[in-house]
């Protein structure tokens, strides 16, 4: 089968690939290197240097802590290049600005390619699908901006990768250009004589891998499954101290993101709810294992999900002791059944318990819902009342009435008939659950995705024993209020929660429950229908759909990556929390627009739905002040709880980098500072300027300055004024004094640091030479 016959039965990135490339006639390619072929199983690739301070340590050749040692590598090789402002470094450079003797940087040298051996590995997935179409005649290439050499990188990464070792490689230290400059793409098509218009390059880097080749000619497509996974990985690590292992396998699990129906839903199954429920998976077999259980019974509606992951870790891992069973079951559908009825006045302790204050957890569950439930024809009181929320009924009057008063005298007249309907639901709900598990709940263990364990509870109660474990995502302290109480667990709870992530999701459980339980209708009553009882459900939501098996294929996306390779970290709580807190604290724009498309039926309550976002909160907090608004829910996480679900994605919807700013992520980010550059320019109605800074901040803003058709009439460089004007692609670079002299007079500082510096320095040049008319743009300056 040749790669583009085989197109038609590959999924995610490979089909897309297949696609372009039939689209675009391309009969050349070229691959990225790192990130791309060959990741590190490490939580930053800078890590390798901290594995190599590890290694120095333990062999007695350094007196620096391994993480002072990953410091004073990353600044070494950041000056190398500071000295070398023309060329591309080599490791050899970097190992000048080692403060060592010449022995020790040559044992650091061979330490660090040692730590990379051990911590790389290739893509395979990927690899395959080169394999593919060099096997179908395709011309291939790999390219990389590395200060390693091409023999170098072969000897370390490819030495037991035949396919790779034997592809044509070409480095940027090895020619002295780069990629990201495009020189060493023309390089390679000079010595291949290749036609760029038939070329094809794929790798991760946006700059170097999409902008660059694109600027020269090539196609391109980025490996990459998503424009913000890099800040949600930096957000992690700064914020959160997340060190997880396998951040490598999310980037390679989220590639295929590009390929889905909805793929913000892919991306957040396979990037970020993809370790997070493998972590919870293993979490529930080893605890069922270590119980001696045999039976692992998840409830619906969260089910959907969770039984088929444990199902497929149960195989994935070759344990067969256990079996996976799933039971409708909600709060709606068992309350009744859940009552005791033996206690005196039951009745008035039931109405206390959802009326007023005291049915806090029973929103959107109305008195028609009542008395439906209950049983009892519709009255004066319904009709006028019906659609108000039980929970409210201790602050409303009825005919000069408290209304939670008026239904508590209609309780307590007409109980015996509850009484039955309850009595009913307790031998219902026993003879659905022997049906459905075969078992004694005391042989289970129970998994449901958390808060207070409410319906565990109630099944303890009806069935009159409990689980021998019950198992939640996430718990709250609610879980030990139940007498006798419950034999519960939380995979996040309070005893490991640094950042309090199970408060997050206990308030704002909208933030994910709905791709958690798909189009499945929550469970609402039980009926007999011959012999058997059946689940009666809810209709559930299928605009949701969609959404929802994207995310599922990202989910085993992941899952099925993790089985692939041999080295994939264990996974616990704690490991696993940075994802969970940045998800729930910092979203993108991109996953809080997601939610704007998500409708959700509560677990309890009526049978209607509501949008987790909303055009009616965003307008609320428009009005309010985003400013305002976060003040109000660091004051009180319930704020606007029930009303306003997920505050922090709503924030994010009105201004996507307002959480970030305020978590002090932003303080020295270019991205940030690139887009207030030229918003800027865009408000000025500059189309022609001279651009201040020939680095890394234009570099990275030059795809913006092409889509919006700016014209940079030349580049002002401290550069330029000691080794005189030179070209950077097509624009002149020389220093301040001469730009001013040939003309410049609009001036966009593209640099992030010393910006007063530099509009003084350009405003006395300006002096100097008796400019008047000089007009100046940064990104940190006011309008």
């Amino acid at each position: 089968m040749t790669a583009l016959q085989k197109k038609e039965t590959a999924f995610g990135f490979e089909a897309l690939l297949m696609d372009r490339i039939e689209q675009e006639g391309t009969r050349y390619l070229s691959f990225d290197v790192f990130d791309t072929l060959i990741f590190r199983a490490l939580s930053h690739p800078h890590d390798v240097f901290l594995e190599a301070g590890r290694l120095a340590q333990t062999r007695n050749l350094l007196a620096l802590d391994p993480e002072e040692y990953r410091e004073l590598r990353i600044n070494a090789e950041s000056r190398a290049r500071s000295a070398n402002p023309n060329m591309e470094i080599s490791l050899a450079h970097i190992l000048e600005q080692l403060p060592f003797s010449s022995e020790l940087k040559k044992q650091l040298a061979e330490i660090e390619l040692e730590a990379e051996n051990r911590f790389s590995f290739i893509n395979e997935k990927l690899c395959d699908t080169l394999k593919s179409l060099g096997d179908s005649g395709f011309d291939i290439v790999l390219i990389s901006d590395m200060y390693l050499d091409a023999e170098t990188l072969r000897s370390t990464f490819f030495r037991h990768h035949p396919v790779l070792s034997n592809i044509p490689l070409y480095v940027s230290c090895d020619s002295g250009t780069s990629k990201k400059k495009g020189k060493l793409f023309s390089l390679a098509s000079q010595e291949r004589n290749w036609k760029l218009s038939h070329w094809l390059h794929i790798g991760d880097n946006l700059a170097a891998d999409v902008e660059a080749p694109i600027r020269e000619g090539l196609n391109a497509l980025p490996y990459f499954g998503h424009s913000e996974y890099r800040n949600i990985l930096k957000y992690e690590r700064l914020n959160y101290h997340n060190t997880f292992q396998d951040n490598a396998l999310r980037i390679i699990s989220a590639a295929d993101t590009q390929f889905s129906n909805s793929p913000a839903a892919f991306h957040l199954g396979a990037f970020v709810w993809g370790p997070l429920l493998l972590g919870f998976s293993d979490w529930c077999i080893d605890k069922c294992l270590a119980s001696k259980c045999h039976t692992l019974v998840c409830l619906m509606r969260e089910a959907v999900v969770f039984a088929p992951l444990v199902k497929l870790r149960l195989k994935q891992r070759s344990i067969k002791t256990l079996s996976v069973k799933t039971l409708s079951a909600s709060r709606r559908s068992t309350f009744w059944a859940a009552i005791d009825i033996d206690k005196p006045e039951w009745y008035l302790n039931l109405l206390n318990h959802i009326g007023g204050t005291g049915g806090s957890s029973f929103r959107s569950y109305t008195v028609r819902d009542f008395y439906r439930d209950a049983g009892y024809e519709q009255d004066t009181f319904c009709r006028n009342l019906g659609n108000e929320e039980m929970r409210k009924l201790d602050s409303i009057y009825f005919n000069n009435r408290c209304a939670l008063a008026y239904l508590s005298e209609k309780l307590a007249a007409n109980h015996k008939s509850l009484k039955h309907f309850i009595i009913e639901q307790k031998t219902l709900i026993r003879d659905y659950f022997y049906q459905q598990v075969q078992c004694p709940i005391s042989a289970c263990c129970i998994v449901d995705l958390g808060n207070g364990a409410t319906i565990s509870a109630h099944l303890a109660s009806i069935l009159q024993d409990q689980a021998k474990l019950n198992l939640l995502f996430y718990a709250s302290e609610r879980i030990y209020r139940f007498s006798p109480p419950l034999l519960a667990s939380g995979f996040f709870s309070a005893h490991n929660c640094q950042f309090r992530s199970h408060k997050i999701l206990q308030r704002s459980q909208e933030c994910i429950e709905p791709l958690l339980v798909g189009t499945q209708g929550s469970c609402i009553a039980y009926q007999r229908k011959g012999d058997k009882v059946e689940a009666v459900l809810a209709a559930g939501i299928k605009d949701n759909c969609l959404h929802s098996e994207a995310f599922m294929q990202g989910l085993e996306n992941y899952f099925y990556n993790v089985a692939n390779h041999e080295n994939a970290a264990s996974y616990n709580a704690t490991s696993l929390e940075g994802i969970l807190a940045r998800y729930l604290n910092l979203p993108t724009q991109e996953e809080a627009q997601l939610f704007t498309s998500l409708l959700h039926e509560d677990n309890f309550g009526s049978r209607n739905c509501y949008p987790v976002i909303d055009d009616q909160q965003i307008s609320t907090l428009r009005k309010l002040g985003i400013d305002h608004a976060w003040s109000n829910f660091l004051d009180w996480r319930k704020w606007q709880q029930g009303v306003i679900h997920w505050p922090q994605a709503v924030i994010t919807l009105i201004d996507k980098h307002f959480l970030a700013r305020r978590a002090g992520l932003l303080s020295s980010d270019n991205q940030h500072a690139r887009e207030a550059l030229l918003l800027k320019i865009q408000q000025q109605a500059w189309t022609q300027f001279t651009a201040y800074g020939a680095g890394d901040f234009f570099e990275q803003a030059r795809s913006d300055i092409d889509r919006l058709n700016l014209n940079i009439e030349r580049i002002v460089d401290k550069k330029a004024e000691s080794s005189g004007s030179y070209r950077l692609d097509n624009f002149l670079v020389t220093d301040l004094e001469s730009a001013l002299v040939e003309g410049s007079r609009r001036i966009a500082i593209f640099s992030f640091a010393f910006q007063e510096d530099i509009i003084q320095q350009i405003l006395h040049a300006a002096e100097i030479h008796g400019i008047e008319n000089v007009e100046i743009i940064s990104s940190h300056q006011a309008n």
